[in-house]
């Protein structure tokens, strides 16, 4: 080491506990050989380059929001406009309600030339950037029913209309968090401050813009479209608009009538959901949750569709629809997960043990020995069971998980 400064040094204990005050008289930097690397034993790793490959779908390298030059600079394959804000994102006046991540607030997003709209919206330009990038792109399409109702801010919880809240926007006093100071959420709202109903008919004028501006799917316009945004949330996540849990048949529902209504705009597309936001959710429905104590001893949503869990009737509900009609509106069966052992997932490194947690947990997308070390307490064994349950309820379907973390970011 040349010519360098060297601002401190520190001393760090290998043990994991307090240790006693110790002084230095003074430190010395003496000039030598590097140490030589202490030699690793007991590992042996072998590389057989004749056994037979698997082929790898470029897609599984995709990311959420990237931005232009790190999409450049990996050559991002595909590349998704995704989140609780999607979900509410209205194409025509480019606003998004972002629910419970802002106080339930449109908000505009930020367009130079707003009278040209629906072009330049935000949704186009993410489009645009894709093109710049040769990547593809996965576009969420609404299925909640409601989208931001004007170009200009807006509250779902206004405290000048229901009252004092528990959090209100610091930057615009009047949006509450929809909470009552006593800690009972708030049930008496009109989603029509921030809203308007839409119908399928919303997504197919949208996909006809695109293909007017981009071409459609099998021409080098957006190729997939995810089917909403963690449903079973919404009645959290989007409560003032859907303050009911969401059930089994709804979401069947709602798939049947928006999926169809992409496939009719763009048969070429390709469709991915139900997007469900993880474990709980493969088996069960919000309303069963919603029902509170002892749920999972009697849920009576899954009860009453022959005690079937949801993601496995769900398949077989898209795979009766296309025997039916002779159109598949579901491509690709979408999970999102999120690790659950404590301190892994959106957190930061963490300690040693934290780490070390971390490492092992990704054993749940692969391990069918593997406990997960969580409130799950089983093995997730999540992409061999994905496949399982494709293989049993929709042969043919592909797999995606279009929303994962695991904390150290």
């Amino acid at each position: 080491m040349q010519n360098a400064t060297l601002n401190n040094v520190a001393w760090q204990s290998a043990q994991n506990n307090a240790q006693p005050t110790f002084y230095l008289d003074s430190v010395e930097l003496v000039a030598g050989a590097a140490p030589s690397p202490t030699p690793i034993t007991g590992l042996t790793l072998n590389v057989n380059a004749t056994a037979p490959g698997y082929a790898i779908s470029d897609d599984i390298y995709g990311m959420n929001f990237a931005d232009e030059n790190l999409a450049a600079d990996l050559a991002l394959p595909v590349r998704r406009m995704g989140g609780n804000a999607t979900t509410r994102y209205n194409w025509q006046n480019d606003t998004a309600n972002h629910a419970m991540d802002w106080y339930f607030e449109n908000i505009p997003e930020s367009n130079a030339n707003p009278a040209a709209l629906p072009n330049g919206s935000m949704s186009d330009k993410f489009v645009d950037q894709d093109r710049r990038t040769n990547t593809k792109t996965i576009l969420t399409m609404p299925l909640i029913g409601w989208t931001p109702k004007a170009r200009a801010y807006a509250c779902g919880f206004s405290v000048a209309k229901y009252g004092a809240q528990q959090s209100v926007d610091p930057w615009r006093p009047d949006c509450g968090n929809g909470i009552l100071p006593n800690g009972n959420p708030m049930t008496n709202n009109d989603p029509h401050d921030t809203s308007v109903a839409i119908t399928p008919q919303f997504v197919q004028d949208w996909i006809a813009h695109l293909k007017t501006n981009y071409g459609d799917a099998a021409y080098g316009g957006v190729k997939f479209y995810n089917l909403d945004n963690e449903p079973m949330l919404w009645d959290d996540t989007h409560r003032d608009v859907h303050p009911t849990p969401t059930s089994y048949d709804e979401l069947r529902d709602r798939t049947y009538q928006y999926a169809a209504a992409i496939k009719q705009a763009d048969p070429t597309a390709k469709t991915l959901g139900p997007a469900l936001w993880g474990w709980t959710a493969y088996f069960w429905s919000a309303q069963d949750w919603a029902a509170g104590g002892n749920w999972w001893n009697n849920p009576p949503d899954r009860n009453a569709h022959g005690g079937q869990p949801f993601i496995e009737w769900y398949l077989d509900q898209m795979h009766a629809y296309e025997q039916q009609n002779g159109v598949r509106i579901l491509d690709y069966m979408d999970l999102h997960y999120y690790p659950q052992a404590n301190g892994v997932s959106l957190s930061g490194a963490g300690n040693a043990a934290t780490q070390a947690l971390r490492l092992r947990s990704t054993r749940s997308l692969w391990d069918p020995t593997y406990t997960d070390e969580s409130w799950i307490n089983e093995p997730v064994n999540l992409i061999p069971r994905m496949r399982a349950w494709r293989d049993a309820h929709y042969p043919g379907t592909k797999l995606a998980m279009t929303e994962y973390n695991w904390g150290a970011l």
